[in-house]
């Protein structure tokens, strides 16, 4: 549904944390009453001047006018909004409302698209990666989210839809243990009588393809070698990037990690051998090696993968616990839930894999403490468009003990621009004091002023008062 102006101030009223970012734009977490939203922010003309830019990758095409260049950025823009609304499935993160904000734009491209989308309390798998004590998830846990991710590509090949950027980052974790695949904005209808490189307004009209696109937003380690080549893409793209997701999840990196993206590109286009994780189980390379088909007619099609033993034999409770050890109210130690896995042991499971449970409890309680990060919160609301300063201001009264204890964290958020903000506002005398309190804390030994420099330089204090 697209909002009016007045709905859409009203839904942001009580906007809280950056939740990421990437090549289109900044996500937030938004409450609004009882309900919490992702929103995506899109500077369509920060985009635009990016795709209307030459490129090292560019492929040459017919001379086209500045506005048509624009009309078909936009046109590629907003085609994540039109296709989330036509997909229906439990592994697909859900669209509820969009608007366009036309105030600083024109009457046919807006300034900025907001999309609001279903909010994952636990964020990315890449974030799960990350934070877990070895860096990687083990092969029984990456089994059973490998399941849902196929699920979700056996829907989009029957929607003749191509996701065109299956990661780790683009793969959220939900509290009942469900995973959804997120951030549609490089997905696109697929056409299997379109010739061109990759059905895409921006590739055919603007000198920009997709694989500038995608080595831009740091993508091309899960390029499929048809893209990489200038080839016609098929759903079966999807599936060569599948198989460099389910390496990222084993390994904490995606095949060809340590190259540079271009490098990668170079590994992958010329058929260098992908290197398999050492512990990987026969089933599982069996798996990747039909995801990692160089020729995508002979790479399987997603409805193949999903009878396949590897993970047809994945534990469907082994998620569900997941979900239950993210929930800080059902938190209780490792050892109940070592005792849930030995109950009925799967197998293929081996014994130190239970070992592992543990870091799975250790990483997601991890994730809790990274969500509630107020400093991060601050920032996310600084970083927006039109910064909240009464929600930033409430933050810092609620927090101040937290704060005061940690100038270093205040002057993070005078490097965000929390007093240049602050400094364009009317404040009353109590928050104008609570700010002076705060920042002149941030000294350090060779610097005891450092904190009142902050607030002459920004403007916020006035020399001699």
């Amino acid at each position: 549904m697209e909002l009016e102006s007045q709905q859409f101030r009203k839904l942001i009223t009580f906007s809280s944390q950056l939740l990421g970012f990437g090549g289109f734009g900044k996500v937030f977490h938004v409450k609004s009453e009882n309900n919490n939203y992702a929103m995506k922010v899109i500077d369509v003309e920060t985009v635009t001047h990016k795709y209307m830019q030459d490129s090292p990758l560019m492929t040459p095409t017919r001379p086209i006018d500045t506005a048509e260049k624009r009309r078909k950025i936009w046109n590629s823009i907003f085609k994540e909004v039109k296709i989330l609304k036509k997909l229906n499935h439990e592994n697909i993160v859900k669209i509820y409302y969009y608007y366009t904000d036309k105030s600083l734009g024109t009457s046919k491209i807006p300034r900025y698209l907001y999309i609001f989308l279903e909010y994952s309390a636990y964020g990315s798998l890449l974030k799960y990666i990350k934070s877990s004590p070895k860096k990687r998830i083990p092969d029984f846990v990456a089994r059973g989210i490998t399941c849902q991710v196929v699920s979700a590509l056996v829907y989009l090949a029957n929607e003749s839809v191509i996701h065109g950027d299956i990661k780790a980052a683009n793969i959220l974790l939900f509290r009942d243990g469900s995973v959804k695949l997120c951030d549609f904005g490089l997905s696109f209808q697929w056409d299997d009588t379109n010739s061109n490189d990759y059905n895409d307004d921006i590739s055919t009209v603007t000198n920009n393809n997709k694989l500038q696109r995608l080595t831009a937003n740091g993508s091309a380690y899960w390029l499929a070698p048809e893209i990489i080549l200038h080839r016609m893409s098929s759903p079966k793209s999807d599936i060569w990037s599948l198989g460099a997701t389910i390496i990222e999840m084993l390994t904490g990196v995606p095949p060809f990690g340590n190259h540079t993206p271009l490098a990668a590109c170079h590994a992958i286009g010329n058929k260098s051998n992908i290197p398999y994780p050492e512990n990987i189980s026969d089933l599982g390379r069996h798996f990747l090696d039909l995801c990692f088909q160089f020729d995508p007619v002979l790479r399987a099609r997603a409805k193949t993968l999903m009878s396949h033993k590897w993970i047809q034999d994945s534990n469907p409770r082994i998620l569900e616990n997941i979900e239950e050890v993210c929930d800080e109210n059902a938190f209780e130690g490792p050892n109940n839930v070592l005792e849930k896995y030995k109950e009925t042991p799967e197998d293929g499971v081996l014994d130190d894999e239970f070992e592992e449970i543990s870091d799975v409890k250790i990483n997601m309680k991890k994730l809790e403490l990274q969500n509630s990060d107020i400093t991060k919160s601050i920032i996310g609301l600084l970083d927006m468009p039109t910064p909240d300063v009464a929600l930033i201001v409430h933050l810092l009264n609620k927090w101040k003990r937290h704060f005061k204890l940690r100038p270093q964290k205040v002057e993070e958020l005078c490097l965000h621009g929390l007093l240049a903000v602050l400094s364009r506002v009317k404040l009353s005398p109590q928050t104008v004091h609570l700010i002076e309190d705060l920042v002149t804390g941030i000294r350090n030994a060779s610097d005891p002023n450092r904190g009142l420099q902050w607030l002459y330089i920004s403007g916020f204090k006035k020399y001699g008062k």
